[in-house]
This record gives C-alpha cells, sequence and structure tokens, in this order.
C-alpha cells in the first residue's frame, strides 16, 4: 500500500461537500509538482523551495570563482594559449612552451591504454557466491556489451574524464536513463557543468555525505519539448525570452576554450536553456523529517518543472521485508493448527472424563499433546499479538553521481591535479623563453639615440640597399649626433634555467620523454629504458588505480539503471574467443541485487613484449616440468594466456574446450627419508 502524506489549510481548494481538501501525495509520486499546483499551501511552498535552490545555487558558485580561475589558468596552458604581449612588444614574438599538454597527454594516453585496451573486457562482475557465478559472468558479458554498442559515447567520456582527472585533480559524473536515446548515459561533467558546496571532508565515491549537488543542464527547444508530459510547465519556459550565450556566467570554461581556438561565443543569438537538476535533503509538507529530493528547475525563471522523492528501497531490505512477511504467515498458520489441535484435545480430554469406565491413565494418553507450540520469528517483540507485522521497508537516497581524486586532499571535496604541479615550471618556462627571444629581438632591431637636430626624411628603415637621409645638420659630423644602441646578447642562461623547469616539470610527474616511445639516451641499455620506464609508470598505476574505482563506481551505476530502465529480457551479442559470434539472453532480474564490479586490467603497465616473454616462460615450464606435463589443464592455460598475450584471440577457439582441473595435486609432497640411526627393539 502506498504511503500518503496529508495536509490541510485553510486556503486549499474544497470538495463537493463543501469541506477544506487536503493535500495528498505520494511517496512514490514521479512529479509532485502537478499535485502542489492544485493547493495554495503547494504553490507556497514550491515558491519557498526555489528561492532556496536559486539561493545554494549561487552560494556554492560564488565560494568556488578562485577555484575555477585558477582552472582557467590551467586549461590556458594547456591548450597553448599565449598571453597578450603589452602595446610596446606586441610586435615581437608571442611563444609558449606545451610542458603542460605534453606531460598531462602522456598520462592520460598510457592510462587510457592500460584501462581501455581491450574494450570486451573493461568490467568484471564479482559473484557473491558460488551460486552466483554464471550469473556474474553473464552479467560482465553484457556489461562490456554495453559500453561498446549500446552506451556509444562512453569511450568518448572516459577520455574526457581521464584528462580532468589527471589536469584538475578531480573527475565527477552523472550516470542516468536517456529516454530519448533509450540508453545509459555517463556523462562527465566539467565546472561550468556542476556546483556542490563546501565540505569539511567528502570521501565517498557517490558524494553521499555532501548536504546537495546541482548539475546543470542544457537543453534546446526539441528537448524540452520531448519532456512533455513528464515535466510541468514546459510551454512556460519554451516561450519565454530564447536564452543567450551572454548571459551564461556558467560557462566561464567553454568561452575561456572557445577564445582560445577562435570562436566568439558572444555572438551566437540561439542558445540552449539551462536547466538546474537539484539533489539533496530537504522537508517538505508534514513530513516528519528531511528527505532526499530530486528536482528540475529553469534557471532563469526559478519554475521548478519536476519534484520527486528521490529514494528507493534496497533490494536487501526487499528481501528482508518478503523474507519476514513468509516468516509471520507460517508462524500464524502453525499457531492456528496447534490451536485447533489443543482444542480437539481438550474436547477429547471431556469426553473421556464423562465416561464412567475410564481410568486416569486413560485420559492422559488421550489427551497428551503430540506436537509442541510453534516459535515466533526472531523479529517479533510480541507473538502473542495479532496485528503485528514487519517493519516496514526502509528507503535510501539514490546516489547516482561519481567523483574521484587524482592526489587526495586532506580537506575539501576537490582533489589535486598534475596541472596545479606543472603549470608553475610552465608559466616561469614561458617567462624565460619569452625574456630570451625579446632580447634577440632587441639586439637585432639596431635602436638608435638622436640629437633634437637630426631627423629622417622618410623615417628610418634597415633592408638591402636602404637609404635613409638625414636632415637639420649643417656640414656636422653625423657620428657626433647619432649613436647606435646596443641592447646586448640574449643570456644563454635563460636557455639553461628553461631546459631545468621542463625537466623539473617532466620529473615531478614521471612524464619522461619514455613514456611516449622516445628513444632512449645515446649508449642507454635496454634494461636502463626499461627501469626508468618502469620508474616512471610506478606512479601511474598509483593514480591509475584511483580512476579505476571511478570506473567500477560507474559499473556499480549502470547495474543500477539496468535494474529500474532494462527490458525484463534484452538479447545480445558478444564475440567469444571460445565460441566466435554468440548470442546470449539477460533477464532483468539478475540486476535487482548487487554485484561488485571491478576493473579486468591488472594495470602493472606491463609491454606487450614483457607479456609476451612472460606467457613464453610459463608456457616452456609446462612443457618441460614432467609433473605439469601430465597436468593438460594447467598446459591449456598456459596455452590460452600465450595466445592472448601476442593478440591471437581467434586461435583460441581452436583449442576446444578447457579440461577439467585434476582431483589431486599436480606436484605431490616429497617422501620424508628413512630414519638413519639405531632403531629401538619393542622391549626396550
Amino acid at each position: 500500500m502506498e504511503k500518503r502524506t496529508t495536509i490541510a489549510t485553510d486556503t486549499d481548494i474544497s470538495n463537493d461537500d463543501g469541506q477544506v481538501a487536503e493535500l495528498e501525495y505520494s511517496d512514490e509520486e514521479p512529479n509532485l509538482v502537478p499535485v502542489f499546483m492544485e493547493h495554495e499551501e503547494g504553490k507556497a511552498f514550491l515558491k519557498e523551495l526555489s528561492n532556496e535552490i536559486l539561493s545554494d545555487r549561487d552560494e556554492a558558485w560564488s565560494s568556488c570563482d578562485e577555484m575555477r580561475e585558477k582552472r582557467k589558468t590551467q586549461w590556458d596552458l594547456f591548450t597553448g594559449k599565449i598571453p597578450k604581449r603589452k602595446k610596446e612588444y606586441e610586435d615581437m614574438a608571442r611563444v609558449g612552451l606545451t610542458v603542460l599538454l605534453e606531460s598531462v597527454s602522456r598520462l592520460q594516453s598510457r592510462a587510457c591504454a592500460e584501462l581501455f585496451g581491450d574494450w570486451s573486457s573493461v568490467f568484471a562482475a564479482v559473484p557473491l557466491g558460488p551460486d552466483d557465478v554464471e550469473k556474474a559472468e553473464l552479467i560482465s558479458l553484457h556489461q562490456n556489451w554495453q559500453i561498446v554498442y549500446k552506451i556509444q559515447d562512453f569511450p568518448r567520456q572516459m577520455q574526457r574524464g581521464l584528462l580532468h582527472f589527471y589536469l584538475f585533480g578531480d573527475v565527477m559524473a552523472d550516470s542516468y536513463w536517456d529516454p530519448k536515446r533509450r540508453s545509459n548515459r555517463h556523462e562527465i561533467l566539467t565546472m561550468d557543468d556542476f556546483i556542490i558546496p563546501f565540505a569539511a571532508v567528502s570521501t565517498m565515491p557517490d558524494l553521499s555525505d555532501c548536504p546537495y549537488r546541482i548539475k546543470l543542464i542544457r537543453m534546446y527547444v526539441h528537448s524540452l519539448e520531448a519532456m512533455r508530459g513528464i515535466w510541468y510547465g514546459i510551454d512556460d519556459v519554451i516561450d519565454r525570452k530564447s536564452p543567450s550565450w551572454i548571459g551564461e556566467p556558467e560557462l566561464e570554461m567553454a568561452r575561456e576554450n572557445a577564445k582560445n581556438i577562435g570562436i566568439a561565443i558572444d555572438e551566437i543569438t540561439k542558445a540552449p536553456h539551462t536547466i538546474l537538476q537539484y539533489e539533496g535533503w530537504k522537508k517538505l509538507p508534514k513530513q516528519n523529517r528531511q528527505r532526499f529530493i530530486q528536482a528540475f528547475v529553469d534557471n532563469s525563471t526559478g519554475t521548478i518543472m519536476q519534484l520527486s522523492i528521490f529514494e528507493e528501497v534496497p533490494w536487501d531490505e526487499v528481501i528482508r521485508y518478503d523474507m519476514q512477511n513468509d516468516e509471520l504467515a507460517n508462524y500464524r498458520q502453525a499457531k492456528r493448527e496447534y490451536n485447533l489441535s489443543m482444542d480437539m484435545l481438550l474436547q477429547q480430554k471431556q469426553d473421556i472424563q464423562r465416561n464412567p469406565e475410564s481410568s486416569v491413565l486413560d485420559i492422559m494418553d488421550a489427551t497428551s499433546p503430540n506436537t509442541l507450540p510453534p516459535v515466533a520469528p526472531a523479529w517479533m517483540k510480541n507473538p502473542d499479538d495479532d496485528e503485528e507485522t514487519p517493519v516496514p521497508k526502509k528507503t535510501e537516497p539514490v546516489h547516482m553521481f561519481s567523483h574521484q581524486v587524482c592526489i587526495e586532499s586532506l580537506s575539501g571535496v576537490y582533489g589535486i591535479g598534475y596541472g596545479s604541479i606543472v603549470a608553475p615550471y610552465n608559466i616561469a618556462a614561458n617567462q624565460l623563453l619569452t625574456q630570451y627571444i625579446d632580447s634577440a629581438s632587441l639586439g637585432n632591431c639596431n635602436p638608435l639615440l638622436t640629437t633634437d637636430e637630426v631627423s629622417f626624411k622618410n623615417g628610418y628603415k634597415i633592408g638591402p640597399m636602404v637609404i635613409n637621409q638625414v636632415s637639420g645638420l649643417s656640414g656636422q659630423p653625423i657620428s657626433e649626433h647619432i649613436m647606435r644602441m646596443n641592447p646586448g646578447q640574449a643570456n644563454p642562461q635563460l636557455r639553461e634555467l628553461i631546459d631545468m623547469l621542463l625537466a623539473k616539470g617532466e620529473a615531478s610527474i614521471q612524464s619522461p620523454d619514455v613514456l611516449s616511445g622516445e628513444p632512449g639516451k645515446s649508449g642507454e641499455t635496454w634494461r636502463g629504458q626499461n627501469t626508468r620506464l618502469e620508474q616512471a609508470t610506478k606512479l601511474l598505476s598509483v593514480s591509475t588505480r584511483q580512476f579505476a574505482w571511478f570506473v567500477e563506481q560507474l559499473g556499480r551505476n549502470n547495474a543500477r539503471l539496468n535494474s529500474y530502465f532494462m527490458d525484463d529480457e534484452e538479447i545480445f551479442m558478444v564475440n567469444n574467443h571460445m565460441a566466435g559470434q554468440t548470442q546470449y539472453t539477460i533477464d532483468k532480474k539478475l540486476y535487482q541485487r548487487d554485484y561488485s564490479v571491478r576493473i579486468s586490467s591488472d594495470m602493472k603497465y606491463t609491454s606487450t613484449a614483457q607479456k609476451i616473454m612472460d606467457a613464453e616462460k610459463i608456457l616452456q615450464m609446462a612443457l618441460q616440468v614432467p609433473q605439469l606435463q601430465a597436468n593438460p589443464s594447467f598446459i591449456y592455460k598456459a596455452i590460452k594466456e600465450y595466445l592472448v598475450a601476442m593478440g591471437k584471440n581467434d586461435l583460441v577457439a581452436f583449442l576446444g574446450p578447457e579440461p577439467p582441473p585434476p582431483t589431486s595435486p599436480a606436484i605431490q609432497p616429497p617422501v620424508p627419508p628413512p630414519p638413519t640411526g639405531p632403531v629401538a627393539s619393542p622391549g626396550m
């Protein structure tokens, strides 16, 4: 039965009997706005809620002004934007080094290759027990199929996420169902798309330890029209004045990026509407506690188009409630049968007592109960209370946002990125290089110092066969009135400082040229180059593990979305290495319980050559050790791993079915040697 929440007011509409109607709504109502708009009390609440949401937006946005300015500076360096020169230097060269771009892109590319090198095996569902092994394997196949074929932008979203992760220090995403495309979506959010308040500490990967969060959704008219019947007041939002990019101060990063690539965003007249997706804790009318709500609000007018209690009953709570209901039904049935048997025994006792020929033993034998009274379930407080029922199903907030940091910060929500480490080196190197080029430019300009009597008829020019005529001198030596200024050559120490800053920038985040495939130094051995590569990837493997936790959170969110919106059954095709193209059918019910999701990559950053070498060593061991030669399952595994390492997955199918593992250990423990000392006789 749905839970109803009611509130009576003096200004509410009246029913047919002339009595004041009550504001009634269900916790499961998909949109509370139409219900609230029918009552004055509901209208007043929506207006108050709108003001609170807009106030939360302004407060959280303005508190991050300095952080956004810092990130804009890092983004300018990353995209190679060269700042304008002062007027007196505007004709000189404008240069900028790409230290930040090179360092971060190397890390991003290596991490992407490690995590998503094999898109057919990104996610792996971990079974809850031995009975769930086949189910977990089916879920793994289905989710990997989804992120490749069903969620078409997932690979690009992960590229965006890795860039944001390494450059700025954290990555955020919103997982939701897209009714237009009829698929799950996992959208990476930038500082232009997401607002979150300050928190002393936030470490939960789903942001559940933050009081609220606001996502900025930009929707054109056709997207808003598609929400008719779902959102309230769509036409009022569409009919208002068309929005413009000029009135969107939240698009600071997008505006800066547009300038960097030469797009005048303020000259574009048509722009999307900005909708606020608010999720947080608010107290609704007649509720005895704050509830976790979701609201969609027009950013310009504050119109609330959708409001719902964004909570759900977890799967284990559903199982608990259903199990206790079954226990209660069984207990009451057993109790009724036991009471009925007791009544029958009592009747037999009375009948025997009326018979004068019955003895005491006859009465005892006839009235002894054959069954014990039923035992009440452990959760029941008063077994004799026929009205007692299981505790109602408890709801929990739905958290579909994901967040992870690159370098952990000891306070606040946001992390620390490599952009904060390399950007100062990049800025200093740019300044030094500018000074070096300015010195060289001034040294080649041949500036002159003249007296007031000297003037050039056609202006002073420098070039081949150029003649500069001087006037104002009457027979006086020109050298006495004109002096050439010599600013001097550019200081070569500036180049040394630039090289030092470049090396420091690479070394600070372990992103040397070797990560991008650059050859080793002159005379460097293969082992030495591999050592440098291993040292560089040690740090990278830790940060990649951080991002892998973020992707695993997306996998859990994807499974939750499947439990809500997937068809009851879905058929999908997978290119199975063992059986070729294989068709599978998955049931929606499989997703209605939690599965732990992990990333399949080992994140050791082992090269292909090293993987082949390691697999070959195992295969040689299997073929040379006598005990392993008699173990066909081990040999099968070794050959399969060798083919996979070489990238010959198509040959795995020709190995046939995998043989069962041996029932006894392949290598028996050694037999202890017989004793060598004197043996005592039995009589001693």
